[in-house]
Parts: structure tokens; sequence; C-alpha cells
């Protein structure tokens, strides 16, 4: 009976005493975790602040640059479109003059800040001088005097600038030193409460793997569930697509019999309405199916040899009509291009027309769109160029998203135009690119295998890999279209 006491208490005490030890060590972890969150926060929002300081000074340098060569542009030619840049970059550089006041309660970069700002509203002074004097003086007297008074205000600005920035670097750098040693102290109290209490910590690990485990299954099971949601609404788009089909053609076809019956002009114009209408909804559901295809990965085509010369005379008789109601020059290449390509000559047209549409929507009137082609090694580039507003830089690596639109206004678009071509582009074992410089306009490129020997009407062997693998799919597609 004694001994029976004598191991309860025993057993009672050791409980107790080990849950002492993991009350201490899961409070402690606690605490030094919550320090370290907090610190490690705080020290993130002080970097990013930092590193946001230091580009929104370099944006400002930028600007202070394109302040001095838009106003040199303007003093030597007088054009107004150099003016209207000189406005703009003026705009620029104020709104982060404000941002860089707004983000700082440091007084020396306050200071810096605040020289900035008073040299570069003494070069502006003096360069709107210049500019109201461009009216009444020559060009050489101008540039005489752009050299003699503006350049030396000039290179105060920029000095300006310089020290702004090196302040800005210096400052991170002292943050990333102290961010460095305040952490490396945390760490050091972590590891000698983690020592001490080394026998506790097993049991708080089987803790938290236990609830690792949770979160690593709860995760399993939401990503399960997403992936099921994603296919139904692949499987939703299909039926959709699909049972529209028929209203749609019913609605054409009786479209087609008001506009070509004897009825009076107003019915025939409306029926074109309702066909319009009809064909617009068509190709809308037409792209719900290419994209609902192309995310799947169950895209395939058709490839055969096809001759460069007749995608490139079908895309012409396509927008003929189009180009010349907009005024615009329609090139095609200098010589006719014997080139054959293995391809599914139906999906690259429509690549073409979904490039040389968007060339015809975006070039202004009077300006010019050329398609070429030429052999690339064992492709052929394709080539679709204009001298429209062209994609400004940081949207390049975008441009071909689902859903992505260039942002003009009047111009109307479903944004899956550029991901479809690529997806054709891909399925093919091509690639498609684009290159562009704003105010000069856009260059699209695209490549496809070629049949070399090969007429356009034998046949094309291909040259391995899955992307020539040829489905059942591209077949089912073409019987949902119908």
């Amino acid at each position: 009976m004694i001994m029976r006491r004598r191991l309860g208490r025993f057993w009672l005490t050791a409980m107790i005493g080990y849950g002492v030890v993991v009350l201490l060590l899961a409070g402690g972890m606690i605490l030094a975790a919550r320090r370290f969150n907090l610190v490690a926060a705080t020290h993130v929002n002080q970097v990013r602040t930092g590193e946001n300081q230091i580009t929104f000074a370099e944006r400002l340098r930028w600007s202070g640059e394109a302040i001095v060569s838009t106003g040199r542009g303007y003093l030597i030619s007088g054009d107004p479109v150099f003016l209207q840049r000189l406005r703009d970059a003026q705009d620029d550089f104020d709104r982060g003059i404000r941002t860089l006041t707004q983000g700082t309660s440091d007084v020396t970069t306050s200071a810096f800040v605040t020289a900035v700002e008073g040299d570069a509203k003494a070069f502006r002074s003096h360069q709107e001088i210049l500019v109201e004097a461009a009216h009444g003086e020559d060009m050489s007297t101008l540039a005489r005097r752009f050299e003699t008074e503006l350049v030396p205000l000039q290179r105060e600005l920029g000095a300006s600038l310089d020290r702004l920035i090196d302040h800005e670097e210096s400052a991170i750098d002292d943050l990333y030193r102290r961010v460095a040693g305040e952490r490396s102290r945390l760490r050091g109290l972590l590891n000698t409460l983690v020592g001490i209490l080394v026998a506790a910590s097993l049991a708080i690990a089987a803790y938290i793997a236990n609830v690792l485990g949770r979160s690593y299954r709860k995760e399993q099971t939401a990503l399960q569930t997403s992936r099921r949601a994603v296919a139904a609404r692949d499987e939703i788009m299909g039926i959709v697509a699909h049972d529209l089909r028929n209203p749609l053609a019913s609605i054409l076809l009786h479209a087609e019999v008001l506009r070509e019956g004897e009825d009076s002009a107003t019915t025939k114009i409306h029926a074109e309405r309702i066909e319009a209408v009809a064909l617009r909804m068509e190709s809308l559901i037409g792209s719900m199916l290419d994209v609902a295809t192309i995310e799947s990965g169950h895209l395939s085509v058709i490839p055969r040899p096809t001759a460069v010369s007749r995608l490139v005379d079908t895309v012409f008789e396509m927008f003929g009509d189009a180009a010349a109601k907009k005024q615009l020059v329609l090139e095609r290449p200098r010589e006719r291009s014997e080139l054959v390509v293995r391809a599914d000559q139906d999906r690259v047209v429509q690549v073409l027309q979904n490039l040389v549409g968007n060339a015809t929507k975006f070039t202004p009137q009077g300006g010019r769109i050329s398609i070429a082609a030429v052999r690339d090694g064992e492709f052929v580039r394709f080539q679709v160029s204009d001298n429209g507003p062209g994609i400004v830089l940081e949207d390049l690596a975008s441009v071909f998203d689902r859903f992505w639109k260039h942002e003009t206004r009047g111009k109307k678009g479903t944004g899956l135009g550029l991901f479809i071509a690529k997806g054709i582009v891909e399925a093919h074992g091509g690639r498609i690119w684009l290159e562009s410089v704003p105010g000069r306009g856009a260059t699209f490129y695209f490549t496809l295998p070629l049949c070399e020997g090969v007429a356009a009407t034998s046949s094309c062997p291909a040259r391995g890999g899955p992307q020539n693998e040829v489905s059942n799919i591209h077949e089912d597609n073409q019987a949902l279209a119908h």
C-alpha cells in the first residue's frame, strides 16, 4: 500500500514536473517566436521602405534626365511633341518629389529631397525661360544658351540626385547590418532556450509535426477541391458552348432567309444585324472552346504540307477591304514565297487573323502593316509588323496571357486572341514572341516547322516530339462547331 502511494506520488510529481517543463518550453518558444516574427516584420517593412526610397530616387533621376533631354529636343527642333513629353516628364518629377517627401521621416533624407527639389526648380524655371524664348530666337542661339546657362544647372541637379541616392544606399546598408545583428542575437537566444529544454522539445516537435500533418492534409483537400472546380468549369464551358451552337445556327439561318428575301430594305438591314450579332457570338464561343482546350493541355492540330503563299493570300483577302477603308497600306512579301510548312491551315490562318486584326485595329489611319515569311533553320519565321503606337516595355511579358488587352480608348476585345494564338503555335512545335518600341509600332513573330523540298500537295514527315502527334480532340472540336 505504501509503495503504491509512493509510486503514485512519484508519477504525480513526474507528471507535474514534465508539465512544468513543457509549459516553460512552450511559453518560451511562443514568446521567442512572437518576438522573432515581430522583429522580422519590422525589419521587412524597414528594408522595403528603404528599397522603395531608392527606387523612387532612381525614378526621380530618370525623370530629371527626361526633362533635360526632352527640353533640349524641343529647343533644337521646336517640335510640339517634345514639348508635351517635357510636360509629362515634369509631372512625373513632381509626383516623385511628393512620394519621396511623404515616404520619409528622416531629417537628413528630407534635407536631400529639399535640395533636389530646389535644384530642379531652378533648372526648370530657367528652362521655361528658354522654352518661351524658342519662338523668337534662332536655334543656334538657343543651343548656345542651353550649353552656357542650363548645363551647369543640369549638373547641379544631377549632383543633388546622386547625393540623395548615395544617402539612401548608405542608409539601407546600415539597416542591413542592424537587422543582421539583431537577428543573430535572437537566434542565439532561441538556440539557448532550445538547448536547455532539449528533452521537452521532442514532445513539442511531435506536436508541431502533428499540426503540420493536419495542415498538409487540409492543403491537399483544398487542392483536390480546386482541381475539381477547374475541371467542372471547363466542362461547363464546353457544355454551354455546345448547347449555344444550335440556337445560333437557327438565328443565322433565319437571318439569311430574311436578308435574301424580297422584303423591304429595313427587313434586310435587321437581318444583317441579327447575322452580325450571331457571328460575333459564334466567334466568342469558339474562343471559349479554344481557351478551355488550351488550358486543359489537349489542343491538337492536324498538320499537313501547306504553302506559305496560300496562307498569306488568305489573310490578304480577309483584311484587304478593312485596310482600304481605314486607308492602311497592307504590304505583302515582294516575291512570292515557295516555302512549305507542316501546319494546320485553318489554325495558322486563325493566328495570322488575330495578329493582322490587332494591327489593323490599333494602327492609325494612313499607317502600314506588313506580312513576311522567311526560312529560319528548320522553321519558317512569320512576322506581322505595324507602325502603330506599340506596346510599353512593362506589358511585353504579359501580352500572351489570358484576358490581357491593350488599354486603348474605344478599342474593344476579349483579351483571348493572343493567348489562343500562342497555344496554336506551340501545338505546332513553334514559338511566338513580340518586339515593340513604344511610338514606333510592334512586330509579332512566330515559327512553324519547315517542309524542306516538299510540295504543298505531298506528304510532310513529322520532325519528332510530342507536339507533332495528332489526336481526335481537334475533330471533336470541329464536330462541336458544326
